[in-house]
């Protein structure tokens, strides 16, 4: 049986209060000035909802396997994702995150091999080529065989 007094807020508007909070930090008492809803309704809400389990069950919903991440609409749209070729096939790397005049900005460099860099960027730090094979050759660091890249290549 249903008691007479006011309607029930509907449960899209009390979270929208709840959101309201978390997001903002301002006060549960302070909601009701907002117009979203009361604070007594949406702080009532919360309540309920934290011990049904609500909020939980709302973070692992949202968790996606990551493989599944590029064949959602909203991320394909955001062009979140770029797939390149690589040696044996293609890889899905995560795009740039900034987008300068509307464009991504291209991919300048990829290096997927373990100490593919190892050379250059020992050598733009002031190391000569016999300082840089001899970490090589005793595994302090990674690179390529030394006939597949070379300082001198590079000039």
């Amino acid at each position: 049986m249903k008691w007479g007094g006011r309607p029930r807020v509907p449960d899209r508007q009390a979270m929208e209060g709840i959101l309201f909070v978390l997001r903002t930090g301002c006060q549960w008492n302070a909601l009701s000035r907002t117009g979203i809803c009361s604070s007594t309704t949406a702080f009532r809400r919360f309540q309920q909802w934290c011990r049904a389990g609500v909020f939980r069950r709302l973070w692992k919903a949202s968790l996606q396997e990551y493989d599944e991440l590029p064949d959602d609409p909203q991320i394909r749209h955001n062009e979140v994702f770029r797939e390149v070729p690589v040696k044996r096939g293609r890889a899905v790397l995560v795009n740039h995150p900034n987008r300068y005049d509307g464009a991504v900005p291209p991919l300048r460099h990829l290096a997927l091999e373990i100490g593919a860099d190892s050379r250059e960027v020992l050598g733009e730090l002031g190391y000569r080529a016999e300082e840089i094979e001899r970490l090589l050759a005793s595994g302090a660091i990674h690179g390529p065989a030394a006939d597949v890249m070379t300082p001198e290549a590079d000039a």
